[in-house]
């Protein structure tokens, strides 16, 4: 009996509780207007980026090709 008094307390609590609404974390499920540009920008960047290592390397062979040139016609 001691055991169920307590129990029937706690049970006669009233409960109460909000509405439960999700909201997406992901930005491009947001409706968030900016998001498009936000990657756009990105994959520009990215894009810009990789075509400077090409320049680089296409610089630094053709480069390296004038170098053996120039010591081959030296010879």
């Amino acid at each position: 009996m001691k055991k169920v008094i307590p129990f029937l307390l706690l049970m006669s609590i009233p409960a109460s509780a909000g509405q439960l609404t999700y909201q997406f974390k992901d930005p491009s499920f947001s409706g968030d207007a900016n998001w498009s540009s936000h990657v756009l920008t990105i994959e520009n960047e990215e894009f810009q980026r990789k075509q400077a290592i090409e320049q680089a390397k296409a610089a630094a062979a053709a480069a390296a090709a004038a170098l053996a040139c120039s010591i081959a016609c030296l010879r």
